[in-house]
């Protein structure tokens, strides 16, 4: 529990400082969450948590099928992960962003999602692409190549919805 944050809240003062001390000796940073905020305290951690759990299984499916073992595949993808959270650590969530989105590299983005394309690992991959795009335009990703990106991440999405539609 060393170094995590830990939520608090108690039905009396005293009895959330005893919660508080407990954290601080189990080496938790205890903090007050009350009723409202718990459930967003919660799924905070659920997304960086259990949904990075979820992250490495599909991209070790996306390995495997491109003909990596399991653990070759498990092996190279936590190193990547271990060398991401370790980035984030130093530099924060922003300046921590690299790949195609951050670059604005709209080509390597199209040939990722023709590879993908009828995987259901396509969906989750452009949801994430323009999350990881808003952090892009926060690092300075110019206006131009950001409307190209999301264009590129929602084109075919846009073209589909409309289809099921008519």
């Amino acid at each position: 529990m060393r170094g995590i944050v830990v939520a608090v809240d108690a039905s009396s003062p005293p009895l959330e400082r005893r919660l508080g001390r407990l954290a601080r000796a189990l080496g938790a940073r205890p903090t007050h969450v009350g009723d409202r905020e718990r459930a967003l305290y919660h799924a905070a951690a659920v997304f960086a948590s259990n949904y990075v759990v979820a992250l490495l299984r599909e991209a070790v499916s996306l390995l495997q099928a491109a003909g990596w073992s399991r653990a070759e595949a498990t092996a190279g993808l936590l190193a990547l992960a271990e060398g991401t959270l370790a980035s984030v650590s130093k530099r924060g969530v922003v300046a921590a962003l690299t790949g195609p989105v951050r670059r604005g590299d709209v080509r390597t983005v199209e040939r990722h999602l023709v590879g993908l394309s009828g995987l259901p690992e396509a969906v989750p991959y452009r949801m994430l692409g323009l999350i990881a795009l808003e952090i892009a335009v926060q690092a300075g990703l110019e206006p131009t190549a950001a409307g190209q990106m999301r264009r590129a991440l929602t084109a075919k999405a846009a073209a589909t919805r409309r289809r099921r539609r008519t």
